[in-house]
């Protein structure tokens, strides 16, 4: 994998760069914006880093000067707007105006669903992460990778590939992380931060996520769901509930796992998980949504249990992969 020579040029001519991640931004687009913001300051650039919505606080470890949309004012005359493991323009959110205003549009991304809405594209499916596209793009930059560096794009890696389980972990991966060990980062303490602080809110959430947990076709597909109500009964935000689907995916014989969550009366947003020769993309797709073969999501405009049961339809018609 190597760089897009327009990419390059871009970023080498360029003096002032706006870095946006996506909405409700996982450890891969948190750690694959820091790094890149590193990257180009190195460079002598003039570098911002934007996003819809906070940094959770279970990755408040990392360095970041996180804009959220009421700084808008205060970025002028950019150059370049770089987009992060986003597929889609409107992943931005209310950011979305920078890319119709910048002079260009860089996206850098590694789902298969990447629509090409950027001037510039580098997009890498094989890729186990975009924090590993960044990696590469520092050594065709000739920037080199500083402990600040490594830590951000270790967090970006070991959390797109759950924690180098998934399919999309190469030999390649595991090379660049031992390139990044090499820096001096606590692995030791990374792993504590992302994977073993909990809050008690989420242990309370999960027991009420793990009450509603039901299975189809046999155990092959596995599904549960939560609502903003519950968060707001169990004064949780909504970092406590991330990762709940990989606890049914887990399960022996479940092939098709998702976790639907009611943000509003009529919205639901889906987490969807597959394994085995299992696929997800494409149910995902189905609903307007998008992603990688083994994890992705969509937005169904319907409450939880209503929309769970056309999921499910779905997945049982179409038989996407699974036995």
């Amino acid at each position: 994998m190597i760089p897009k020579s327009e990419v390059l040029s871009l970023i080498n001519n360029g003096k002032r760069f706006l870095i946006l991640a996506h909405i409700n931004p996982d450890g891969d687009a948190i750690g694959s914006a820091c790094a890149l913001r590193d990257v180009l300051k190195a460079k002598g650039k003039e570098v911002w880093v934007g996003c819809e919505h906070q940094i959770p606080n279970s990755l408040a470890f990392l360095e970041v000067d996180w804009l959220t949309y009421d700084f808008h004012g205060q970025l002028h005359d950019i150059d370049c707007v770089i987009t992060v493991d986003t597929p889609t323009a409107e992943r931005v959110g209310s950011w979305i105006t920078f890319l119709d205003k910048a002079p260009h549009v860089i996206s850098i991304d590694h789902h298969p669903s990447n629509v090409g809405y950027a001037d510039a594209t580098w997009c890498e499916p094989e890729a186990s992460s975009t924090g590993e596209m960044i990696y590469l793009l520092a050594e065709a930059l000739q920037v080199p990778i500083t402990r600040v560096i490594a830590q951000s794009l270790y967090l970006a890696i070991t959390t797109d590939t759950g924690s180098f389980q998934y399919q999309n972990t190469h030999a390649a991966t595991f090379r660049i992380v031992a390139n990044l060990i090499e820096t001096g980062i606590d692995i030791e303490h990374i792993n504590e931060l992302i994977y073993s602080t909990l809050r008690s809110q989420r242990i309370h959430l999960m027991k009420r996520f793990l009450n509603r947990v039901q299975f189809e076709d046999g155990g092959k597909i596995a599904w549960g769901y939560m609502t903003r109500q519950d968060l707001a009964e169990e004064d949780a935000c909504y970092e406590d509930i991330e990762g709940f689907v990989d606890l049914i995916r887990k399960v022996a014989g479940v092939e098709i796992a998702f976790f639907a969550f009611q943000k509003t009366e009529n919205e639901t947003k889906f987490s969807l998980r597959a394994k085995g020769e299992a696929k997800v993309d494409t149910v995902a797709a189905h609903f307007g949504g998008g992603g990688h073969v083994k994890a992705a999501g969509c937005t169904v405009m319907k409450p939880a249990l209503d929309a769970a049961v056309e999921i499910v339809t779905v997945i049982k018609k179409e038989r996407y992969g699974y036995r």
